[in-house]
């Protein structure tokens, strides 16, 4: 099985589950994203 990078839109804040946000977070590729959830939303950054 294939672990591919999720598509995952930045900079703009997305509805999404704790569960979701827990599963991006944890990802060997977005180690270097940041990550902001509240209240059932979630925001990525890229890495400058």
């Amino acid at each position: 099985m294939v672990n591919a990078t999720p598509a995952i839109a930045t900079d703009t804040w997305v509805e999404a589950t704790w569960d979701e946000f827990l599963t991006l977070t944890d990802h060997p590729d977005l180690e270097k994203a940041g990550f902001h959830y509240d209240l059932g939303w979630m925001r990525s950054a890229s890495p400058s």
